[in-house]
């Protein structure tokens, strides 16, 4: 059960493999990890983008923690990516991430970024600007029953 506290953004895209050597697409075979990787990746890139204009440059940020549970095998066709952000930390944001195809969950990834200062020598906080929009869209994961 997710609580809602903000609208989930769902967005559709292809998980897309590089096209051949003759150009040809392959549609429908198996999707390799790293176009899993790839295509969940632009969907929480997508997320911070439609923050607005500089409120959390992709620049800033570096990826600290990803972990990927498959539920099904993941095909190269359209898939549905459901992103959420579950956690602002000081410095860091975690997202839950849903790629369901057709109308079937198919993998639950989490994916944590850290702001980084300029140099990416080590992490910086969030900046108040950053917090609050990042907050304005945050969905707390439900209490786990102990």
């Amino acid at each position: 059960m997710r609580l809602a506290c903000a609208v989930v953004p769902v967005f559709t895209r292809r998980v897309a493999r590089r096209p051949g050597t003759d150009g040809s697409e392959r549609e429908g075979g198996h999707a390799p990890y790293f176009l899993v990787v790839e295509s969940v990746s632009a969907a929480w890139e997508q997320v911070l983008e439609d923050l607005g204009e500089g409120v959390l440059p992709l620049r800033e940020l570096g990826v600290v923690h990803i972990a990927f549970d498959y539920r099904r095998e993941v095909f190269v066709t359209p898939a549905d990516f459901e992103v959420d952000v579950v956690r602002v930390g000081r410095s860091s944001v975690e997202f839950a991430v849903r790629l369901v195809q057709d109308g079937r969950l198919a993998v639950e990834a989490t994916v944590v970024v850290a702001h980084v200062t300029a140099d990416r020598s080590t992490s910086s906080p969030l900046s108040g600007r950053q917090r609050a929009a990042l907050q304005a869209i945050a969905v707390p994961r439900p209490a786990v029953a102990g």
